[in-house]
């Protein structure tokens, strides 16, 4: 059975970190075994695509990038941005990919519930104390 799904992380290819190589490998995989897979950021892409579709790897990547100083991946409308994409590209499950800090992925979850899509989140960070 082939799934649909969205991975939303608020950094993508081409900035590079370790949530970003997660994603990409894991969004590769996904789709080499047959999945119908899309990302969706808040980074925006090199040269030609600031914001707006763009394929990286094969994968379409959706770039909500909004001109900030630094190339924060943040954007105002987030809910509103990722929720026109998951209409226009309804998926079977969106798996949301998060830090300590991710205004976009959380954004995200608010646009998926609100649709009623199965939603994982994934989160890249240790949240208090090591023992």
């Amino acid at each position: 059975m082939i799934m649909r799904i969205a991975h939303v992380s608020d950094c993508y290819a081409p900035r590079t970190g370790g949530i970003e190589t997660q994603v990409r490998a894991l969004a590769g995989r996904q789709a080499a075994g047959g999945d119908d897979v899309r990302v969706i950021t808040a980074t925006p892409g090199a040269e030609a695509v600031f914001a707006g579709d763009d394929v990286v790897d094969g994968l379409p990547v959706h770039r909500i990038a909004a001109h900030l100083p630094f190339d924060l991946p943040i954007h105002p409308r987030t809910a509103r941005e990722v929720g026109r994409i998951l209409d226009a590209h309804p998926p079977d499950v969106v798996h949301v990919h998060a830090g300590v800090v991710s205004p976009f992925a959380w954004g995200a979850v608010r646009a998926a519930t609100k649709r009623g899509i199965p939603t994982l989140v994934t989160v890249h960070s240790v949240w208090g104390p090591m023992v």
